[in-house]
């Protein structure tokens, strides 16, 4: 029977990884998955305040028993604590999830199943949404969220105001993937007030917490909706922001207007995690616990973090800058964005010369993630980009 099936494509991302790890030419760059590596060439590095609390688990822990189906309770408490600030509501549910995309799909089908047939995404946005939201059974609707150097407010909120009432609206609050560009205060202030009036679903996607301008100040948009008394979903990954990639730690949280469906929302969640994978694993959440849950090892990680974010903007400002002066004025939007990414605006036979003729792998959307920027390489990426914008 298994003669019957049919090959899927390989993950655009992962495929061109496998493909990179082929490549033996001296100069060459991966400037493809998005993860955070402190050389060119090498995986993330493990923070120090995570091999420390791993070492207190190690002699610490005293079971490997299953945590109940929502999670590690400590885990979901301190989570919310760091996303919603310190005064959690109760109007507020949350579960541990197999990482961020575990997040997104749990509430996809909690979506199909019980409030709304369609979610809109950005346009461009992150590589995977798509087909986690259509796994679920949603039907995809896409809103415009790139022009090629900014980010057209005025298009979004045209296309919002037309955009069926319940609709689902999956929104980066900070370092958007691909851009890394986001919404001003001002335009966050003009969306929650836009989708209270339209009845829309505010569904934020919260990857790259941290990364932006603070862990505060990443905030901003969930503070400004949560302010405004909508009720919403929450999608978030410790993997950047702790550096804990494969432990997938994440949590989901739905934020309603009062606590009379906290248990049947709890419920209905909880039922699709045990079909799907019982209970979540132990190890990155109690990771995640230590750190949150004590003052020093707090402490420490937001301060490695403020370091990782500040080197991270330090190589855009460069690249950004270097690509300005040598290839086109057009790249100033690369200076002004926040995260790990952004768009070089490149057809996919650009792509394709830069990884053929340079070894500079990127995605054909032209995605680049910063962090795989280096001193050791931004010569060869930047003599790749220009030869590419010379000759079209």
């Amino acid at each position: 029977m298994f003669d019957e099936l049919s090959q899927n494509p390989p993950d655009p991302l992962f495929g061109l990884n496998a493909e990179y790890a082929k490549e033996t030419r001296p100069f060459r760059a991966n400037l493809s998955i998005g993860v955070d590596i402190d050389r060119p060439n090498t995986a993330p590095s493990i923070f120090p305040v995570v091999k420390k609390v791993e070492k207190e688990i190690l002699e610490e822990e005293k079971t490997k028993t299953f945590l109940p189906i929502a999670g590690m309770p400590e885990f979901i408490d301190l989570a919310g604590k760091l996303i919603f600030g310190p005064q959690v509501s109760d109007r507020i549910v949350g579960l541990q999830t197999l990482g961020g995309t575990g997040a997104l799909s749990m509430a996809g089908e909690f979506l199909a199943g019980e409030i709304t047939r369609s979610i809109c995404l950005s346009s461009p946005t992150w590589a995977n949404h798509s087909g986690i939201f259509t796994k679920t059974g949603l039907e995809l609707e896409a809103y415009p969220y790139w022009d090629g150097q900014r980010v057209p407010f005025d298009r979004i909120v045209d296309y919002f105001r037309s955009v069926k009432p319940k609709t689902a609206i999956l929104l980066h609050p900070c370092c958007h993937n691909p851009t890394g560009l986001d919404f001003t205060r001002e335009e966050w202030k003009a969306l929650s007030d836009l989708f209270l009036k339209r009845n829309l679903i505010p569904f934020f996607d919260f990857a790259y917490h941290g990364y932006g301008n603070g862990l505060n100040e990443d905030r901003l948009p969930i503070d400004l909706f949560m302010e405004a008394g909508h009720e919403m979903f929450v999608a978030y990954s410790f993997a950047k922001s702790m550096g804990i990639y494969g432990e997938r730690a994440g949590a989901l949280f739905v934020v309603m207007q009062n606590t009379r469906a906290r248990e049947r929302v709890t419920n209905h969640l909880s039922a699709i995690a045990r079909a799907v994978y019982s209970n979540p694993p132990r190890h990155g959440s109690e990771i995640v616990a230590r750190i949150l849950g004590n003052a020093a090892h707090l402490k420490e990680w937001e301060e490695h973090l403020r370091r990782r974010r500040e080197g991270l903007n330090e190589r855009r400002r460069l690249f950004g800058e270097r690509l300005v002066g040598e290839v086109s004025e057009k790249y100033e939007y690369v200076i002004r964005g926040r995260g790990m990414f952004s768009l070089l605006d490149l057809s996919p036979e650009q792509v394709m010369r830069l990884q053929n003729e340079f070894a500079v792998y990127i995605p054909r959307s032209s995605r680049i993630n910063i962090a795989g920027l280096f001193p050791e390489n931004m010569d060869h990426v930047i003599k790749a980009i220009k030869a590419v914008h010379e000759k079209k």
